[in-house]
């Protein structure tokens, strides 16, 4: 007599029904395809939509830029000053006047902070090789900031006309921050150059430089040196090295020369509301600094292209997709159990 195996009456059968056949997988897609086509396709119009509607592809120009008037302390105040006269209507009315092109209703300009830096960033439906739109555009809102400002200046002034104490003394320090502005001016476009050329070998864009009333080199020489230090013999290293050496000097010297000078007028301003609370009121003041700008626009780094349609488009798709075989899905649901509906909904 066979024995039996004590345990095979305990070993329990696996039902078909617990696994999905990937056959059956498949041909769930196979009767879908319409479904995921047509889904494909009407999720991707949309997304094109929004996409020229809400994020149109443009063409973003980088532009090293001073700050005549800050607007603020900390970088995040001088943003937030700068956004909140984006939204000016009177602001938006003269750029509009300077045919300064708006994208998706809203001025152009960004003002970026990051380590340290401050770039303005200009976006055009367009290319701009030659950066002339977006200086012109720059230069367009410079002179509204600094007619907003002034127009505030003297609506204050008329109220309280004792402010006028120190207008002298005010006068005297732009000048003077003026003056060393101007002497710097042709070491930093030696510098700027010096930076362009490393670029061109490196092919990275370089940070854009900014200064506060003439108060920082804030370049980006020694970065770019790094990431072409193996395209460069040694002798031109020193040499590059050299230059930015002997350029940085004369900048540090310049500062020195007005710093006693300017300290003493801060000094004196300062009980007097004067240049220390110039700079946190009012509006930022954008400068392009134009020959750094130019030099960038010369190896072709001033200008990007950015767009968010590939993302809408592999979006579209996706969401397209998972609508389809939902919708066929839910089709072949009603249709199994349509009597069952029927049936539910009458009694």
């Amino acid at each position: 007599m066979a024995s039996q195996n004590p345990n095979s009456n305990n070993v329990p059968k696996a039902p078909e029904d617990d696994y999905i056949d990937i056959i059956d997988v498949l041909g769930f897609l196979w009767r879908a395809k319409v479904f995921v086509i047509i889904g494909i396709l009407v999720m991707t119009l949309l997304s094109v939509g929004v996409v020229n509607a809400k994020k149109p592809p443009v063409f973003v120009t980088t532009l090293p830029v001073s700050l005549e008037v800050a607007g603020g302390i900390t970088p995040d105040q001088i943003t937030a000053n700068f956004n909140g006269l984006m939204t000016r209507p009177d602001i938006q009315k003269a750029l509009r006047s300077a045919d300064v092109g708006f994208v998706g209703g809203k001025p152009p300009f960004k003002l970026v902070s990051s380590a340290g830096e401050t770039s303005l960033e200009f976006s055009s439906l367009s290319s701009d090789p030659g950066g002339e739109r977006a200086l012109n555009a720059v230069r367009a809102l410079t002179d509204a900031a600094r007619k907003l400002n002034q127009t505030q200046e003297d609506a204050s002034s008329a109220v309280a006309p004792e402010k006028k104490a120190s207008s002298d003394l005010e006068d005297t320090f732009r000048k003077l921050v003026a003056l060393q502005v101007s002497e710097e001016a042709p070491y930093r476009s030696r510098l700027f150059a010096l930076e362009a050329n490393l670029a061109q070998k490196t092919s990275i864009r370089p940070i854009p430089a900014t200064f506060v009333k003439g108060t920082s080199l804030g370049d980006d020489v020694f970065r770019l040196l790094g990431a072409a230090d193996s395209k460069l013999t040694d002798s031109e290293k020193a040499e590059i090295i050299k230059e930015y050496s002997e350029l940085a000097g004369a900048i540090r010297v310049i500062e020195a020369k007005y710093e006693a000078p300017l300290n003493q007028l801060t000094s004196a301003l300062s009980g007097a509301s004067g240049v220390l609370a110039d700079l946190v009121k009012g509006y930022p003041v954008i400068v392009v600094d134009e020959a750094a700008f130019k030099a960038s626009v010369s190896i072709g780094a001033h200008e990007r292209y950015e767009s968010k349609r590939g993302l809408f488009l592999v979006l579209g798709v996706m969401l397209g997709g998972l609508f389809g075989l939902i919708s066929y899905g839910a089709s072949q649901f009603l249709v199994a159990n349509k009597e069952r509906l029927k049936a539910a909904f009458r009694s």
